[in-house]
């Protein structure tokens, strides 16, 4: 068991990683971009480069897999503490109701109504994190582009 857990530490921390090298290598195209946008005058002289920058990483991230990673280390908390707080209300019920053998902790019941509510939040913390990633989606770069030279031109 202690070997499965390690395997998955290990995916997450790779995860991370080749998230961090495409964050890294989205904010090394920026300043090739701004320099070649400037260049060629498709981005007005007085847009800074901080809010390029800003604009750029925003448009071009790997903003998708960030909140993938985001939503899976969500249910890896939230999981955890719903099992216990649900094991521990189907206690209670268990001992007012007189203990019966059929709603034992472990039994057919337990294990089907556990296994609705598990699968319940894990669709919950999905539904959330893409109704917040479509909510704040990203927008392209062109349009960015386009904001920019419009707030640039007006003083």
């Amino acid at each position: 068991m202690s070997e499965f857990i390690l395997v998955l530490l290990f995916a997450v921390f790779a995860w991370i990683a080749v998230l961090a090298l495409r964050w890294h290598a989205t904010s090394r195209a920026e300043s090739e971009s701004y320099g070649d946008l400037m260049a060629s005058g498709e981005l007005d002289g007085r847009v800074t480069r901080t809010d390029f920058r800003r604009s750029y990483l925003r448009s071009e991230g790997p903003v998708f897999g960030t909140v993938l990673l985001g939503s899976t280390l969500l249910a890896a908390v939230a999981l955890p503490v719903l099992l216990a707080l649900f094991n521990m209300v189907w206690r209670s019920v268990w001992e007012t109701s007189g203990r019966p053998p059929l709603l034992e902790v472990g039994e057919l019941p337990h294990l089907l109504i556990l296994t609705i509510v598990m699968v319940g939040a894990l669709f919950a913390v999905a539904w959330f994190c893409m109704l917040w990633y479509h909510t704040n989606r990203p927008p392209k770069l062109r349009s960015e582009i386009v904001r920019l030279n419009s707030e640039a031109a007006d003083p």
